[in-house]
């Protein structure tokens, strides 16, 4: 069964039981580590971009942006509200 981002949940990303405060505490805190991967992606990027007037750079700054991009935007599923109203106590929204 695949995820809200269209891949297949791992051990680490699928939550231990619905509906329960650890569960939930557990998927805040991995979307915490998850942006703040992407801060410091994004951080040495401008450092990066700051020190480029020494020489030709290696860096290939669109990919690394969309990686950090990409990190963003996968904690934004897992944080969006319908995901995680089964941990607040709240039934699953049905579609219309």
């Amino acid at each position: 069964m695949k995820g809200p981002s269209g891949k297949r949940p791992t051990a680490s990303s699928r939550p231990k039981a619905i509906g329960s405060a650890g569960a939930l505490e557990e998927i805040i805190e991995e979307e915490r580590a998850r942006l703040m991967k992407a801060r410091s992606i994004l951080g040495c990027v401008m450092l990066a971009m700051e020190g480029n007037d020494e020489g030709p750079c290696e860096l290939d700054f669109p990919d690394i942006i969309e990686l950090a991009r990409s990190l963003i935007n996968e904690s934004i599923n897992r944080l969006d509200s319908v995901n995680l109203r089964p941990f607040l106590g709240h039934p699953p929204s049905k579609v219309r």
